[in-house]
């Protein structure tokens, strides 16, 4: 992956998660579209996982959305979507992943809480432990309407079997936006410069026009 970064937050044992600014644009454009719709969605996650000495690496790739049964308060992935799912990209078993370390598969799923906040419910929680129990699979979770950008999207991971990485807000693994770029900071300045050229023309030529009449 190219200019990828790491997942931070996570805890010891939990698997490292590599993401692209491309795949966090995609998450982005996921989440508002939930909010203008005024329902929560939920998508597969795509991507590579790969049995290292330590643990496992997973790249974030693809957002696989799926229509299913959705309110302003939950989503629910229909049975046929996990099928299709496994028949496509043959997530079936931890050994057959570790030998095909290039091969796509589901390495998780996400899900919007439009207003919610960031964490996993009793019933997200049971969706992970039934339908993504696999140790590199992860719970992705997406507020497009949280206040502060630094916590619009939280991961939960299997830090070992049966056990997650915290799940709620005050402990969830965050990703940080990225600072401004530096044109952008320095744009303020430049519609001020803009406004004082506009406020201060006018009053040189009625300067000039006094002084051309009085012989000055």
């Amino acid at each position: 992956m190219k200019a990828a970064r790491c997942w931070p937050g996570l805890p010891d044992g939990a698997p490292r998660v590599l993401v692209e600014e491309a795949f966090l644009e995609r998450l982005a454009r996921f989440g508002e579209r939930s909010a203008m719709a005024g329902r929560e969605a939920g998508a597969f996650i795509l991507g590579k996982a790969e049995k290292l000495r330590d643990g496992w690496q997973i790249a974030l790739e693809e957002l696989q959305e799926i229509e299913g049964e959705a309110d302003a308060e939950s989503f629910t992935f229909p049975a046929e979507a996990f099928l299709k799912a496994h028949q496509r990209w043959r997530t079936w078993s931890v050994d057959e992943i570790a030998a095909r370390p290039g091969t796509t598969c589901v390495v998780g799923w996400c899900h919007t809480h439009p207003g919610h906040g960031v964490f996993l419910s009793p019933p997200d929680l049971e969706v992970q432990h039934r339908k993504f129990p696999l140790p590199f699979q992860i719970a992705l979770v997406v507020d497009p309407l949280a206040e502060s950008a630094d916590r619009r999207m939280g991961l939960v991971a299997w830090v070992r079997e049966g056990t997650l990485s915290p799940h709620l807000p005050d402990g969830i693994a965050y990703f940080p936006t990225a600072a401004p770029r530096q044109a952008d900071q320095k744009r303020p300045f430049a519609v001020a410069g803009q406004h004082w050229n506009w406020g201060i023309l006018p009053l040189l030529a009625a300067a000039g026009w006094w002084l051309w009449h009085h012989g000055f």
